[in-house]
């Protein structure tokens, strides 16, 4: 799908996206290469005390 993008939001709370304030929103082309780049940067945005529930 050359020339397509993917959004990759981050928000917390319960509430659905359109309703929460979105804390980090990231656009990347969609290709294999910036789809491992965008898991490398979500991953890094995951605090270890979210993981611990």
């Amino acid at each position: 799908m050359p020339g397509e993008q993917f959004t990759i939001q981050i928000w917390h709370g319960r509430l659905c996206s359109d309703l929460a304030e979105i804390e980090e929103e990231r656009q990347y082309p969609m290709n294999e290469e910036s789809f491992h780049t965008m898991l490398r940067w979500l991953e890094a945005q995951v605090k270890p005390e979210d993981t611990a529930k």
